[in-house]
């Protein structure tokens, strides 16, 4: 017999004539809304939380397998790129190694031209020195032989200036001498 929300209502007209309406209200309340066949026991609770747990389970394994299948791939990626990668760094380090070479080559070739062209402007200014010290050298020594003459006659002629001065200032004094005696 389906229990219909009419044998419901005369369930509880029944109890509140026999219980009470306080009684009939609790006892009502404690019923199911539906019908015991509705109501979950124990054992079919447990029943279905241990299927769902196998299940959850089941598909636990299966999230797991695929992720480890995609950490597998993206290792074997990372792996193919960095393998690329490393041949392609090494062929830029022989190039660059290459380079490196070429350009110190070259750089010693151009120190060694270098090199050469600043001995041969020394040896032009070695010889650029050498005439200008032979010629300045007899230059100078002309020179300080012409000035050796010309402070020689400038003696000369200041010996000359001076005896004739003191000549000049002794018939001065004399003269004065002279004055001095006969005005005395």
């Amino acid at each position: 017999m389906t229990v219909t929300e009419r044998h419901r209502i005369d369930l509880l007209e029944a109890a509140q004539r026999h219980l009470g309406r306080e009684v009939a209200v609790t006892l009502m309340e404690m019923l199911p809304p539906t019908g015991w066949g509705d109501v979950a026991t124990r054992q079919r609770v447990d029943a279905l939380e241990a299927r769902l747990t196998r299940e959850m389970d089941l598909r636990f394994q299966v999230v797991d397998q695929r992720f480890a299948t995609f950490e597998a791939r993206i290792d074997a990626t990372i792996d193919g790129v960095e393998s690329g990668l490393g041949a392609r760094i090494d062929a830029l380090d022989a190039k660059i190694d290459a380079l490196g070479s070429r350009l110190d080559a070259k750089i010693d070739a151009l120190g060694s031209r270098l090199d050469t062209r600043i001995d041969a402007l020394d040896a032009k200014i070695d010889g650029v020195e050498s005439r200008l010290d032979a010629k300045l050298g007899a230059r100078i020594d002309t020179l300080h032989a012409e000035l050796r003459a010309d402070i020689a006659a400038s003696q000369r002629h200041l010996i000359q200036w001076m005896v004739g001065t003191m000549i000049a200032l002794t018939g001065v004094a004399a003269a004065a001498i002279g004055a001095i005696t006969q005005l005395g």
